[in-house]
């Protein structure tokens, strides 16, 4: 089969985290990041609770995207690999991306 490249973003994954709770926020009014990302097709996002995060190395999750091909397949594995790994925080795990692999 075709070697897929697993690249994660420039910065440590750790300054990615908790963006979402940051941009939904508490507050009546928030302060929300947006970042603009071009997408070649075959790439894919990875949105996701620190449920995953906290509990499922960078390597591993990069490991899930390069052994499964559909998207739902890669959900369900780091979903599963969480829970196996003690998750009992909310896992919440979304894939997405461009191209023929990602038409519902």
């Amino acid at each position: 089969g075709r070697r897929r490249n697993v690249t994660m973003p420039p910065t440590d994954l750790e300054d990615w985290m908790n963006h979402i709770t940051r941009s939904l926020g508490n507050q009546q009014e928030v302060k929300v990041d947006r970042r603009a990302f071009a997408l070649d097709s075959g790439d894919a996002l990875l949105l996701c609770t620190d449920g995953l995060t906290n509990l499922v190395s960078a390597n591993e999750i990069a490991g899930v995207f390069r052994k499964y091909r559909a998207p739902q397949e890669i959900v369900d594995a780091l979903i599963n690999a969480a829970l196996c790994n003690g998750g009992s925080d909310n896992v919440t795990v979304v894939v997405c991306g461009q191209g023929e692999r990602y038409k519902p």
